[in-house]
């Protein structure tokens, strides 16, 4: 009986699990030149993005490129998106970067980007992520947005720090 207690614990615990919240702290964002894609200009303290052409999975399709550096476990990785417009598994960290980058660039959680999509990007954006294994904490990160067939040319590339929030402990009871 008592294991059996122990077990309801325990998955009470992991069902109460929390969605992590990532708040993007000093976006800043700018257009790269000789650009076919975009209009990037800074007015007024924000980023202003305009799409000169439609971007799907075939059409136009991008890759990106972040580079994420833990503040505190000094932890550096560089993660590539292949295809900026593919289905990525929700929970993974190729999906929160693609959420995440969609949101600045085109103020969207998925694609198509449609020929004269605006996005502004402001002091912040925050989004929800699924649980995965990025760990909470603090982050600076870079990220750089190129036509899949050309990556000597970037299209929009920025920079900002990130907090990472909602981690919860899970108790195992024994």
């Amino acid at each position: 009986m008592l294991k059996f207690l122990c077990l309801l614990f325990l998955i009470a615990d992991i069902a109460n699990a929390e969605d992590r919240t990532v708040v993007f702290k000093k976006v800043d964002a700018f257009g790269g030149r000789r650009n076919k894609y975009v209009y990037v200009k800074q007015a007024k303290g924000k980023t202003e993005i305009k799409w000169k052409t439609d971007v799907t999975e075939t059409s136009s399709p991008l890759k990106a490129t972040m580079y994420l550096h833990n503040i505190g476990t000094e932890e550096f990785n560089v993660f590539t998106l292949g295809n900026l417009c593919q289905e990525y598994k929700e929970g993974t960290f190729e999906r929160n970067a693609q959420r995440f980058i969609l949101k600045a660039i085109a103020n969207r959680d998925n694609c198509p980007i449609k020929k004269n999509t605006k996005a502004y990007i402001g002091d912040s954006i925050t989004i929800s992520q699924s649980n995965d294994n990025q760990p909470c904490g603090n982050y600076w990160v870079e990220f750089y947005i190129y036509a899949q067939n050309d990556r000597e040319n970037r299209i929009i590339y920025g920079q900002f720090t990130a907090a990472v929030t909602g981690c919860k402990m899970i108790n195992v009871y024994i």
